[in-house]
């Protein structure tokens, strides 16, 4: 299997789409520039694919835009929605893959069964073991800083009064970003015979779903045993190794790099003498 350089050319296309998307989003949130949000959003990809659970990423875009000057409230209202709206498109998408591919999916999972081993279930006990002693430890300190308290209750309230057309742009944006990635592998792996476009579209959701909320970080080692897994009664070894390089370059390496990249020219991380009403100090971040 040979990717074309049209392929290539389609899959950064859609890359770019996606940062595009996803910055238009945060400026219909808080008040940003496109191009700064949209660096802010790709150093914030870059750490949260090397940290587990995708975990740095937005405590890197929060000091990143709190250096802009927008305010804590803001920040964690907007943060809030865009979760939502992920979480909305991620049902819809589960939901609609559920109904139409329900025998081939049951499948899958049997197949993707067999091959894991026990070392899968690490990961989540941790996690779980981690989010407990986070929670005791906040019960000893009793009440919750009143600076914290003032700024989700004013965060609480920018949210409910978002304008519906500013929802209605997030959902939109957010469409446009989540089927930006998902197409991805569709566009490299468009020349390859047999393969049904309908389930390589299903897989690569599925494939986005993996990366999201897998503990390890850039949902290393459950996204590649769906991927072999899904491609495996249709394409040869060879040819899945060099798809999954390809578009893992693609859907991962490349942000990674690019936001590298940036921080490294921002001077990540500089101190400012400057701090917000919450007491979280402001850094330079992108």
């Amino acid at each position: 299997m040979t990717i074309t350089l049209a392929q290539h050319g389609l899959a950064l296309a859609l890359v770019l789409v996606d940062v595009a998307a996803r910055g238009e989003r945060m400026t219909q949130l808080i008040r940003v520039p496109l191009v700064r949000a949209m660096a802010i959003n790709t150093c914030g990809d870059a750490f949260a694919a090397i940290t587990p659970a995708r975990l740095g990423g937005d405590p890197l875009r929060f000091i990143a835009l709190r250096r802009t000057g927008v305010s804590t409230p803001e920040l964690l209202a907007a943060f809030a929605t865009e979760l939502v709206a992920d979480a909305v498109w991620m049902v819809v998408g589960v939901v609609v893959v559920a109904f139409a591919f329900a025998d081939r999916g049951l499948a899958l999972w049997h197949r993707i069964e067999q091959i894991a081993t026990v070392q899968w279930i690490v990961w989540p006990v941790a996690a779980a073991i981690a989010g407990v002693a986070v929670l005791r430890l906040a019960s000893r300190g009793g009440r919750m800083p009143a600076p914290l308290v003032r700024s989700l209750a004013r965060a609480w309230q920018i949210a409910r009064a978002c304008p519906r057309l500013v929802i209605a742009r997030v959902l939109a944006l957010t469409f446009v970003s989540l089927a930006a990635r998902i197409a991805i592998l569709p566009a490299l792996a468009g020349g390859i015979p047999g393969l049904r476009m309908d389930e390589v579209i299903a897989g690569s959701f599925a494939l986005q779903v993996a990366q999201s909320v897998t503990p390890t970080p850039g949902g290393a080692g459950p996204v590649e045993l769906g991927f072999l897994a899904g491609f495996a009664a249709s394409v040869t070894g060879p040819e899945t190794a060099g798809l999954l390089i390809t578009w893992r370059l693609y859907t991962l390496a490349l942000g990674v790099a690019a936001g590298g990249l940036l921080l490294l020219l921002t001077r990540w991380p500089r101190r400012v003498p400057a701090s917000d009403p919450s007491g979280i100090p402001r850094e330079v971040v992108c």
